[in-house]
């Protein structure tokens, strides 16, 4: 049997602050909290997942405060926080910079 491994992170605006990270792997998952950026990419190194999965926004809008996505999600009813917004704007770019850690270690 093949054993895919999925990652997700629930990632914190700050370093500081504790992140969630859960590991499906062999059907079983594990969670814990993580704090640095390099924490998350030494786990993810370690573990080679088929996929990761970032609760962040990882890209800044063409110009003005929303990306295309967000605006269809308005259109459609739902609300959404600007990755521009004040308080968005220290998590966007962390997600930005771990996706781009992560993609430069081809995971």
């Amino acid at each position: 049997m093949i054993c895919v491994k999925v990652i997700g992170v629930d990632l914190a605006g700050r370093p500081m602050n504790p992140s969630g990270f859960a590991l499906l792997s062999d059907q079983k998952i594990s969670t814990r909290l993580v704090y640095s950026d390099e924490e998350i990419v030494e786990l993810c190194t370690r573990e080679r997942p088929a996929l990761i999965a970032i609760d962040a926004p990882l890209s800044l809008p063409r110009r003005g405060n929303l990306r295309t996505a967000d605006g269809e999600l308005i259109r459609r009813g739902l609300r959404v926080f600007p990755p521009t917004f004040a308080g968005m704007l220290s998590l966007t770019e962390r997600g930005i910079n771990l996706a781009t850690d992560l993609r430069t270690k081809n995971l």
